[in-house]
């Protein structure tokens, strides 16, 4: 019997292949000589339990599974269906999710091949709601069998021999192992999509759907992003960290880690510092991730990050090839040279001169106190809070540095930036025209009815006071940020702080009239610019001006927030 390749491609596009599929990476050498020691092994007389020990479990360790990480395995674990009882011999789980199982048996047979009871067994665990997996495996110590429940329960659409383990063991990787397996479920979503949609009658429905599935990606995005930081916690070795992102693409890293919060002087420059490193010859992948033409998924963080890239691109003579219109559209180093003289320019002036972007930034910032509102006003969010907490505290070594800082508000408020980059994203989406041209009328009405809500559920601030209070939620600056606050100019200040003299001089000399604003407004680094005190030395703002300048000029909507977030703690 020869060896039988996957045979359950889902698409013969180039492009979702190598999007939905995961290279493989050959066992090591000490691997190769396990399996060739499984291979050569006299299976005649063993048990079920033998079949497990000495053939599954060694191959399941090759591949990539074991207890107590992220790809671990539950051996002997019941399910029940209508109060009996049914336990499979194995469910190998990815991130704690049950995704294929695998049924040892004996040998006692004579053909190679397994039979349909023993399939119809291996199934009913399949189907099992607990697991659901599609892949079923079979294994009696001289033959691995695979089946796509989903394709056929006839064929197999795998199979290697035990004896030819080692030359064939890539044809199980394919399929099995961790990252493949994890991939196939979404090539399984699309399969299933597929099934249905091609019977669709009404050709306005797929519109429809792709709305709500863009919807439901869309609030994932701070899960991912959230994923992605408890996998690369800045809390581990810096120098594992620092290793960990020089592994990474510049756009990964751009995607990653331009969203954190509170992070480092140190961290950010060595983030920036990688992607300017990584960026290729010309630097477009880099520059279009970050200022690509039509406005993209932005906070106040991400803009900050970007200007510092863009200063360390410039610093590493990068010979820029394209550049965004809306910063200069130049090319080579002196279109770099511009376009951070205008990005300065932009931020220092709350991006007065971009509005499309200036409505993004002003979503996003809505978008988080309206998560914070609900963190404060609803005990729920909370409560997410708490238990991420309790987690840490029970998983992580009790003398790990992430210990110290774990508290039910740091994990509360780290939610909440989660929500704002969830809300802003399903915002960007609503406000693309076939998902490229923003539509800059539908993205102010959404604004304005964001700005509405906000106002209703936070009414004069004295119970969402009481509850950032109680709860240990306050911030710095965060609440007054677009209201009467400028973070985004007090931040590309703090950027030039880190920068060549020659940008804090372009500053002064350009921007002279925005910095002062900008202490009138109680940013202590432009205070520091100015050489004052405080800020408080220079005379204050009315409140036409912050209204237009936060509020499209909307100055009853401006008064009612700015009184609601007065922090009025002595009351």
């Amino acid at each position: 019997m020869t060896t039988t390749k996957p045979t359950s491609a889902f698409t013969h596009d180039i492009q979702e292949q190598l999007l939905l599929t995961k290279a493989q990476h050959p066992p090591t050498a000490e691997q190769v000589k396990d399996l060739q020691r499984i291979s050569h092994l006299d299976v005649s007389a063993y048990s079920e339990m033998d079949v497990r020990a000495e053939v599954i479990d060694p191959v399941l360790r090759i591949l990539g599974y074991a207890k107590e990480t992220r790809f671990s395995l539950h051996r002997d674990k019941s399910l029940r269906v209508l109060g009996a009882t049914m336990t499979p011999d194995y469910r190998v789980t990815l991130f704690e999710q049950d995704f294929w199982v695998i049924e040892a048996k004996k040998v006692h047979r004579e053909k190679l091949r397994f039979t349909d009871k023993e399939l119809r067994q291996a199934l009913e665990y399949a189907a099992h709601p607990e697991i659901n997996a599609a892949l079923v495996v079979l294994c009696n110590g001289r033959l691995f069998e695979v089946y796509d429940r989903e394709h056929s329960v006839e064929t197999p659409i795998a199979r290697v021999e035990v004896q030819k383990l080692a030359e064939d063991f890539h044809v199980l990787q394919a399929l099995l192992a961790p990252w493949q397996a994890w991939f196939f479920q979404k090539r399984r979503v699309l399969r299933l999509m597929n099934r249905v949609l091609v019977h669709e009658v009404q050709p306005g429905r797929l519109s429809e759907f792709r709305k709500t599935i863009n919807q439901r990606l869309d609030s994932l995005q701070g899960i991912a992003l959230r994923n992605w930081q408890k996998s690369h916690s800045l809390n581990v070795d810096q120098r594992q960290r620092e290793a960990d992102l020089r592994a990474m693409t510049a756009r990964d890293v751009i995607e990653a880690e331009f969203f954190r919060q509170a992070i480092s002087h140190g961290d950010l420059t060595l983030i920036t510092q990688l992607v300017a490193e990584k960026a290729p010859q010309g630097g477009f992948e880099v520059l279009h991730t970050m200022f690509p033409d039509h406005p993209r998924l932005m906070n106040d963080g991400f803009l900050g990050a970007a200007l510092l890239a863009l200063i360390k691109l410039e610093e590493g003579k990068l010979d820029a090839t394209w550049l965004p219109s809306w910063l200069g559209g130049g090319r080579g180093p002196e279109g770099l040279s511009e376009a951070i003289k205008m990005l300065i320019g932009l931020g220092l002036d709350s991006f007065n001169g971009n509005p499309d972007r200036k409505l993004v930034l002003q979503y996003a910032a809505c978008a988080r106190r309206l998560a914070k509102i609900n963190a404060a006003l609803l005990s729920g969010m909370m409560q997410v809070g708490e238990r991420r907490h309790e987690l840490l505290r029970w998983m992580t070594d009790e003398l790990h540095s992430s210990q110290y800082f774990s508290t039910p508000a740091r994990h509360t408020l780290q939610f909440v930036n989660e929500l704002q980059l969830s809300l802003t994203a399903n915002f960007l989406s609503q406000c693309r025209i076939d998902n490229k041209e923003f539509d800059r009328s539908r993205a102010n009405l959404q604004l304005k009815e964001a700005w509405r809500l906000e106002s209703l559920m936070l009414k004069d601030g004295s119970d969402y006071w009481s509850a950032v209070r109680a709860l240990g939620l306050a911030e710095m600056f965060m609440e007054s940020a677009w209201i009467s606050y400028d973070y985004l100019g007090h931040l590309v200040l703090c950027i030039l702080k880190m920068s060549p003299e020659r940008w804090q001089r372009h500053a002064m000399e350009v921007h002279l009239d925005s910095i002062k604003r900008l202490a009138a407004y109680g940013s202590h680094q432009a205070a520091e610019f100015l050489k004052l005190p405080t800020s408080g030395s220079l005379p204050g703002t009315s409140e036409e001006e912050l209204a237009e300048r936060f509020f499209g000029g909307d100055l009853k909507l401006f008064e009612q927030l700015r009184r609601a977030y007065s922090d009025r703690s002595e009351t």
